[in-house]
């Protein structure tokens, strides 16, 4: 609840122009009544009573007209700007004085107090009747819902917001037991990009529980439409796969899963980057609008999408006919886990994600056995050289203003330590945020590794596109509702409007292939004591990546997404 300002200057400045106020009227009628008494009494003139009666008639007429200009007389405590702005939004009455007071701080000007100390208000129309909308000259006498707030409330934390329903709050937290449980079941068993078999047999097993029917799109994808009737029709999305990493977090639920990678490799597999808690997520959102159908009205499309690490899985479901098969949502939300403070939501309006390029290079050489140098083009010398000329691109290539990522994470060449080879490969990601950007970076990289095997007399290497990350743009007003809606549920202070982040994310695509706007946002998952003494925990993609406050987190998520869904299909939707 907002402050109401009962500060000492303003007391002081309320005193002062009540006090201008009475003096100006009364020298008024001081001058009114004058006139009639001195012809009478001073001037000794032969007056007859309607003579008399036409005098004070004249008193009257002569202090309503002091009544009337009254406020112009408060020109030397609100000076020109005041004056103007003043009878801009206020009447030429007993109550423009406050009007102007709040004009003054508005437009910045000092009517005797410190800017800001009084907030802004709305103008009211010229002429309104409407009394309530108007302040009154005292602050006291003001009924509390009108006074003047010491600061407005944020954005996101309006107050005709309708947070959730006691009903699904307490069912909420009736499950959490078993939603801890579920989330430490897919946290143990996951499964690589492209590849989620059992993890989308599970997720369909579970929707189908609650009375759904799934679709499959993209091999691994899985859909359910919860149908209810009337209303808008929303989408939410939640990626499933894990990453080949080690898991290091010593929990007692670790993963012990193992993997083949596309080259045949055996990796152990974790859910490094979070998707178990998504995974999680997405089907306590699904079980409680199928609960607590009575809250809704519309229609709410579930994805579960696989491959979103390697950029393949909302591109592979959108190949295989989604959009044609399922109806197409008008709004899309999905959020992610991220080593932010638990309880806490982080979003960004606009651009929210960077988008991303993995190229494949291989360098072609002349091999020669290492004793014989002049024999050989050595790629592994050449591929060096590229590397080394690809950092400057984001120093010398684009513009300051600019941002763009180039990282070079693996180089492999050569089996013996003698022998020259005649290949080498290395494997470099690039970050960008706008398609401008992102088109020059592209042409420098290229450029660059065909002239730097052109100066070593080398055969041209191959470039080869592994994967490429689309646009994450979240759409600013659709943005800004949530926040509103989100920060209703879990409190301004919990809500957070942060910068664009560099890493990448393809749930951009489920709604730029179809023209709908989108909303994507970030969940902590680690509890205050992480982050004491400028501790930094360990962020996604980490061998020790896991949320230490695991019901929170889980708590907040769902708060989060209902709070999404509800703004569009709620019957008590703003």
């Amino acid at each position: 609840m907002s402050s109401i300002i009962t500060s000492p200057s303003h007391a002081a400045f309320e005193r002062t122009t009540s006090r201008w106020g009475s003096i100006t009227l009364f020298i008024g009628f001081l001058i009114a009544t004058s006139v009639p008494f001195y012809l009478i009494f001073v001037a000794d003139a032969n007056i007859d009573f309607g003579e008399i009666l036409t005098g004070f008639l004249a008193v009257f007429a002569v202090y309503g007209v002091f009544y009337i200009v009254e406020p112009l007389t408060y020109f030397p405590i609100l000076g020109p700007a005041g004056m103007y702005q003043a009878f801009m939004i206020g009447n030429v009455s007993n109550k423009l004085l406050p009007s102007a007071i709040v004009a003054q701080d508005a437009i910045g000007a000092k009517p005797g107090t410190r800017k800001g100390e009084y907030a802004a208000t709305a103008p009211i129309p010229w002429g309104s009747t409407d009394d309530s909308m108007r302040p009154s000259l005292s602050l006291r006498n003001r009924p509390p819902h009108s006074r003047i707030p010491a600061k407005m409330a944020p954005h996101h934390c309006r107050k005709d917001i309708m947070s959730l329903k006691p009903a699904l709050r307490a069912s909420i937290s009736a499950d959490l037991d078993q939603t801890i449980a579920d989330y430490k079941h897919f946290h143990r068993t996951p499964e690589l990009s492209m590849q989620e078999t059992n993890t989308a047999a599970e997720i369909a097993s579970r929707l189908h529980a609650l009375g759904l029917t799934t679709r499959t799109f993209g091999g691994t994808g899985v859909v359910a439409v919860i149908d209810n009737g009337d209303g808008p029709v929303i989408g939410y999305r939640a990626d499933i796969d894990g990453l080949p990493i080690s898991e290091d977090t010593g929990l007692d639920y670790a993963s012990a899963a193992e993997g083949t990678l596309p080259d045949g490799e055996t990796t152990k597999v974790m859910h490094g980057c979070g998707h178990d808690t998504h995974i999680t997520v997405g089907l306590c959102l699904a079980k409680h609008l199928v609960t607590h159908k009575d809250l809704w009205s519309g229609t709410v499309v579930m994805l579960f999408q696989p491959g979103e690490e390697t950029g393949q899985g909302a591109r592979a479901m959108l190949d295989d006919g989604l959009w044609d098969e399922i109806v197409r949502p008008e709004v899309i939300f999905g959020q992610h886990v991220w080593p932010g403070t638990a309880g806490h939501i982080y979003a960004s309006s606009g651009t929210a994600m960077a988008m991303s390029d993995c190229l494949r290079v291989t360098v072609k050489g002349k091999q020669a056995h290492g004793s014989q140098p002049e024999n050989a083009i050595d790629p592994i010398v050449l591929g060096a050289y590229m590397i080394t000329r690809l950092q400057s691109v984001v120093s010398r290539e684009i513009s300051g203003r600019d941002m763009s990522v180039v990282t070079v994470g693996t180089f492999h060449g050569g089996l013996k330590e003698n022998i020259i080879p005649d290949s080498a490969e290395f494997k470099l990601n690039i970050r960008t945020f706008t398609e401008e950007v992102r088109a020059v970076v592209l042409d420098r990289v290229r450029r660059i590794i065909l002239a730097e095997a052109q100066a070593s007399g080398a055969p041209e290497p191959e470039i080869e596109e592994m994967y490429r990350f689309p646009r994450c743009f979240n759409d600013p007003d659709e943005t800004e509702s949530f926040l509103t809606h989100v920060g209703a549920e879990l409190g301004a202070e919990q809500v957070h409007l942060t910068e664009p982040a560099t890493g990448s994310e393809d749930v951009g695509a489920f709604g730029d292939d179809i023209g709908a706007p989108y909303v994507y946002w970030f969940f902590g998952g680690y509890s205050p004591a992480k982050f004491e003494g400028g501790q930094t925990p360990a962020g996604n993609h980490s061998p020790f990546f896991a949320p230490d406050d695991v019901e929170n987190t889980l708590e907040t998520s769902i708060r989060a997404a209902l709070s999404a869904v509800l703004s569009k299909v709620g019957k008590d939707r703003a």
